[in-house]
């Protein structure tokens, strides 16, 4: 698979990957999730985004047909393809997913693995936990991550 990378218009970005999704084109939008009390709402993280795969190449006639995109991103005249590696790697990350009781036992200070995503194998310490998010000092790294979880 070939994956690209299509502009959306202004604060289209969902209805442009419903449209793609209508289509039978796997396609992706990374989000994240809103939780209040109306309902959970998805929030794209890359507004005006949609990464859209291909067999080969692209159909322009697919993409022309949403009336939602307006074009596809390219360098010098020519398609970003991004890898089918780097996509993977990317959906792992954003799609890993923790719930309240993956993280019940925990107390700052504790040690823990990350097994999903990107940073998957990683050891890190918790330094806070804190509205529904733990907060991992990764040494290896000299970085530290934000992991959301649900209740």
């Amino acid at each position: 698979m070939k994956w690209y990378l299509i502009k959306t218009k202004n604060k289209q970005t969902l209805k442009a990957y419903d449209y793609f999704n209508l289509l039978g084109i796997e396609c992706y939008v990374p989000c994240k999730t809103n939780i209040s009390k109306r309902g959970n709402k998805r929030i794209p993280l890359l507004n005006g985004y949609v990464f859209i795969s291909f067999n080969e190449t692209i159909d322009y006639d697919l993409v022309n047909l949403n009336p939602y995109s307006t074009s596809i991103i390219t360098k010098n005249g020519q398609p970003i393809l991004i890898p089918e590696e780097q996509m993977r790697l990317m959906i792992d990350h954003i799609e890993s997913r923790y719930s309240h009781k993956d993280f019940k036992s925990r107390n700052v200070g504790d040690f823990i693995e990350i097994n999903t995503g990107s940073l998957n194998g990683l050891m890190g310490q918790i330094i806070e936990i804190r509205n529904n998010k733990i907060y991992l000092q990764i040494e290896s790294l000299s970085a530290q991550v934000e992991i959301q979880y649900a209740k």
